[in-house]
C-alpha cells in the first residue's frame, strides 16, 4: 500500500511542476485527463517523468512501432535499394 501511495504522491509532484499541461502539446489538463509518463522504464523520481496528454502519447507510441518496423527491413534489400539509387545517379 506505501508504493501506491508513493506513486500517487509522484505523479501529483510531476502534474504540479508541469502545471497540468501535456509537456508535447502544451494541452492543459487535470488529473484525469493527463498522464505522467516515465522517460526509461526504470524511472525512480519525478525528474526522470513527464506529463502529457493521451492523444501525444498515442502519436509517440505509434511512431515508435513504425520506427521499429523500419529497422526490420532485411540489411542486404535495404543495400540493394540504396546500391540502386546510387547507380541510377550516375548513369
Amino acid at each position: 500500500m506505501e508504493a501506491l501511495t508513493n506513486a500517487s504522491k509522484m505523479r501529483l509532484q510531476v502534474l504540479r511542476r508541469d502545471h497540468y499541461k501535456c509537456r508535447v502539446c502544451h494541452w492543459m489538463g487535470d488529473e484525469i485527463t493527463l498522464e505522467v509518463h516515465p522517460v526509461c522504464p526504470s524511472a525512480a523520481s519525478i525528474d526522470n517523468m513527464f506529463t502529457i496528454c493521451a492523444r501525444c502519447r498515442n502519436l509517440i507510441e505509434t511512431w515508435a512501432v513504425v520506427t521499429a518496423r523500419s529497422f526490420r527491413e532485411p540489411a542486404p534489400a535495404l543495400l540493394s535499394s540504396r546500391l540502386r539509387n546510387e547507380k541510377a545517379i550516375f548513369l
